[in-house]
């Protein structure tokens, strides 16, 4: 027996000195090449990284936070500076009862104060009208659309030209009709006769924002998707003359990759239609225990590299900051940050997201890029100035890295590097900090690429 466990153990001590050999920072390195086309933009219609961005701050009783948790907050949304944030609306807050609306609720005040912050950052809004009172409920009769769609246009025209939020640019209404529209009405029909109401729902707002003469100032958009490619494509074949921008929602569990096939018939969906609108995935995220860990923050850039390399417009992080949302049971707890249990503890995906959302910025164009190896994805922008930005995401064990780009002579850029061990070493709530690093003599960009990390190089 004693023999036994001794051959046992040498065999996991040879297991373990093999294994980190193959993960070792050894100098004998699989080089890895990657080559970007600057001429080659292949999506020109990249509008931003950005978040679920819910903050319920201001809202009293058991959301109220003290100043320096209030501050400590705006802080971490500054630095994690979205491009663009979507926001969940309740008609409560504005018309609780018919005919009466409250501009100075409780509510309201709160969605001021979130809204004067995210303009301050210069980050779009999307407005989503989530939870409905009953009687204003389409989902529950039909007869209630037009009394929505007449409170909605009210609600634009004030938040936009009365109190001046400009940065307001889309609207959706229901978060995610092919479950919540078509639970309220019991799922008793089939896809189509509930896009058809779901049209109807869309005219008369667009009638009504006309009406209100703000339809030129905000986007419509839909279909807001969460499970079906049956609810996207109808909505393609039966709603594109409403549709200004179309968005959908999507989760895996660590397999990133799997996004691919979930994305491809939706871009074919408006390919094979001749549409050129944008496509935003307006949710996304890792099912399960995995938003804990660390490979989540490598989850998102395999992420943003599938969905941006394969034409979609933006993608938003289901969520900025764990909260309890108003009137709902428990803690939707899927934050960058958790929230007040947890002392508002940062997780480490918050790291590594901020380094996509503040470096890849509206304006950007992403450009042909290729890995020779299947364990690294790369995604890479080109801004206005004709800077590059190339993203690198590595699922395997340290490699040497070229990158050819046919850079200016002398060039630099500035490396952003998210991996174990700078993840567990950040003081809450700091940003990665860059380092420089410049081109060899061949005007290439020559590095050792991490095992297990995400890699931005920015271009100085």
């Amino acid at each position: 027996m004693v023999i036994f466990n001794k051959k046992i153990f040498i065999v996991l001590t040879v297991i373990v000195v093999i294994t980190e050999y193959l993960y070792s920072d050894g100098k004998n390195l699989e080089k890895v090449v990657i080559n970007i086309d600057k001429e080659k933009i292949i999506n020109d219609q990249f509008k931003g990284i950005g978040v679920q961005g819910d903050l319920f701050l201001w809202l009293g009783d058991e959301y109220k936070v003290s100043k320096e948790e209030e501050e400590m907050i705006i802080e971490r949304v500054r630095k994690v500076n979205p491009s663009i944030v979507r926001l969940f609306l309740m008609t409560r807050w504005w018309n609780p009862e018919k005919g009466v609306y409250e501009w100075e609720s409780i509510g309201m005040k709160n969605l001021y104060k979130v809204l004067e912050l995210y303009k301050s950052i210069g980050a779009e809004v999307i407005l989503t009208v989530w939870r409905f009172s009953r009687w204003i409920n389409p989902g529950v009769d039909m007869n209630n659309a037009v009394e929505l769609s007449t409170s909605v246009a009210k609600l634009v025209k004030h938040l936009i030209r009365d109190k001046g939020f400009e940065n307001i640019k889309y609207l959706i209404i229901y978060n995610e009709p092919d479950l919540e529209f078509r639970d309220v009405r019991g799922k008793s029909s089939g896809y189509r006769d509930d896009i058809r109401d779901y049209r109807k729902i869309y005219e008369l707002l667009d009638s009504a924002l006309r009406g209100e003469g703000v339809r030129n100032d905000i986007k419509l958009m839909g279909p807001d998707d969460a499970l079906s490619t049956e609810w996207f494509c109808e909505t393609v074949e039966m709603m594109d003359d409403l549709i200004d921008v179309y968005d959908s929602h999507h989760y895996e569990t660590y397999d990133a990759r799997a996004y691919l096939s979930w994305l491809k018939p939706r871009v074919d969906k408006l390919r094979e239609k001749n549409i050129n609108k944008l496509w935003y995935v307006t949710e996304f995220g890792m099912l399960g225990d995995g938003r804990e860990t660390f490979d989540y923050g490598l989850y998102v850039g395999e992420v943003a590299a599938i969905v941006f390399n394969n034409g979609a417009s933006s993608l938003l992080i289901w969520t900025l900051q764990s909260n309890p949302y108003p009137g709902e049971g428990g803690m939707n707890d899927w934050g960058l940050w958790r929230y007040l249990d947890t002392e508002w503890q940062i997780r480490p995906v918050y790291y590594s997201y901020s380094i996509l959302t503040r470096n890849f910025r509206p304006g950007m164009k992403v450009i042909k890029s290729s890995s020779n190896s299947d364990e690294i994805l790369t995604l890479s922008m080109i801004s206005s100035d004709n800077k590059v930005s190339i993203m690198v995401v590595n699922r395997g064990r340290q490699v040497e890295l070229e990158i050819n780009c046919k850079l200016e002579k002398n060039s630099s850029f500035f490396k952003y590097l998210y991996n174990k061990k700078i993840a567990s070493n950040m003081f809450e709530g700091n940003l990665i900090e860059p380092k420089k690093i410049n081109i060899n003599q061949e005007n290439k960009l020559v590095d050792k690429l991490d095992k297990l990390s995400l890699v931005l190089y920015v271009q100085e």
